[in-house]
């Protein structure tokens, strides 16, 4: 038996007690002990709920709709829980989204398992629901955006490629192009944001979402966030490096270059500093020191052996290993300035993690149908990694803000998932 692994380690949300009657034994039997006997049992049905009303016009000459149910124990009642001109439960689509955005099930194969449970839904119906009821949460995207760039913050930002259908205006055919999302993350706000503007990963895009933030930002070293450290920019918004591409660009030289074994070993000696700092729950000033103490020694003595390569043009090396000493040059200020940070991070693994949902809805569902489509993905990727970051269920969040929209909330702020929490 596992260790730690008994009756205590699951959890479900229902349990239902089956009392036995005492007296249940055979006549002239010895009853010794009462003992109980534990079974998991999944009851997944798709339940059409179809109600009869009164459409009628009163004495005034308005019309309205009258429902009365015939079982008094019939709590049920007709025009509730669902989006008006939309006959499907709150909570059944919030299943639907987090089963595709969430758990990265393609819709198709979304239907097919409700289709195993007797129920067959049209993939084109199912899509316009899915895209009717996104667009009722775009009220949310601004007021999460503002506390993702909360002044003062630490963000961390990536980005990934997507395939996206559109239309090309010189042949007028529909075909697919390799978009951009990107991912920005506020560990400190608890806020998960992904970004889609066309498609682009150019500077212009950057730019405009960045014009109104000051604070820190954890990047790799495409060239766009170069940007940050030009005059206008870096007075309000310090960009700090990620020292697990330079890692990665010395692995990659190790078969070519033996020395890159070196470089990989000092590396791996900050990051366990990093462990250490973690391990012993130190404060952000106490990482300060650490860092100062411990790893600036290691970062200077990397820098000595980096930069010996990297002047000396003659000197014989692998193309791969050239490739990783110029990259580390390109970002060694970027790379080391976590030192005097405790509340930066060694690497923008952070951000790198955060697009995963993304990669993994790549591989199952293939690409994107529009623009639309792109867009919608990037809100409710959104909603579902912040309210990850919350420990709060995107299922049971989903179906509540839905809830809360179609009653009239107009407290868009109150509707975060880390609002919830706090209401709770």
């Amino acid at each position: 038996m596992r260790s730690g692994y008994d009756k205590n380690s699951t959890h479900v949300d229902e349990v239902v007690f089956h009392k036995c009657d005492p007296d249940a034994i055979p006549e002239g039997s010895t009853k010794v002990s009462l003992r109980t006997w534990v079974k998991y049992r999944i009851n997944v049905h798709i339940i059409k709920d179809v109600f009869e009303y009164i459409h009628a016009k009163n004495a005034e000459g308005v019309f309205d709709n009258y429902y009365l149910p015939v079982e008094s124990n019939d709590e049920m009642r007709p025009f509730t829980n669902t989006m008006k001109g939309y006959p499907i439960d709150f909570g059944f689509i919030s299943k639907i989204l987090t089963d595709k955005y969430q758990y990265g099930l393609s819709l198709e194969n979304v239907l097919k398992r409700y289709k195993d449970e007797d129920a067959e839904f049209s993939s084109s119906t199912v899509c316009n629901w899915v895209h009717k009821h996104i667009e009722e949460l775009e009220v949310l995207d601004e007021p999460l955006r503002n506390l993702l760039l909360t002044p003062g913050s630490f963000l961390f930002c990536d980005e990934t490629t997507e395939k996206v259908r559109v239309k090309n205006i010189v042949t007028g055919k529909m075909e697919y192009r390799k978009k951009y999302i990107w991912g920005v993350k506020n560990t400190e706000m608890k806020v998960a944001y992904y970004l889609y503007d066309h498609g682009s990963r150019g500077m212009a895009v950057a730019e405009n979402f960045f014009k109104d933030f000051f604070g820190s930002i954890l990047t790799d070293g495409y060239n766009v966030y170069k940007m940050f450290e030009k005059p206008n920019w870096e007075e309000r918004i310090k960009r700090y490096g990620c020292l697990a591409h330079v890692r990665r660009d010395f692995v990659d030289a190790m078969p070519s270059d033996g020395r890159a074994v070196w470089f990989v070993e000092k590396i791996g000696e900050l990051y366990w500093i990093e462990a250490d700092c973690k391990i012993r729950n130190l404060t952000p000033e106490e990482r300060v020191f650490e860092r100062k103490r411990r790893a600036i020694p290691i970062i200077y003595e990397l820098y000595q052996k980096i930069n010996e390569i990297y002047e000396d043009k003659l000197l014989l090396c692998s193309q791969l290993l050239r490739k990783a000493v110029n990259y580390a040059m390109n970002e060694w200020k970027a790379v080391t300035r976590y030192v005097n940070n405790g509340k930066a991070e060694i690497d923008n693994n952070t951000a790198e993690r955060m697009m995963k949902p993304i990669c993994l809805g790549r591989n199952n569902y293939l690409f994107l149908g529009s623009e639309k489509s792109a867009k919608h993905a990037s809100l409710i990727y959104s909603l579902i990694e912040t309210c990850k970051m919350n420990a709060v269920k995107p299922v049971k969040y989903l179906e509540r803000v839905f809830n809360e929209l179609s009653n009239g909330a107009t407290n868009y702020e109150a509707l975060l998932p880390m609002s919830l929490v706090k209401q709770q």
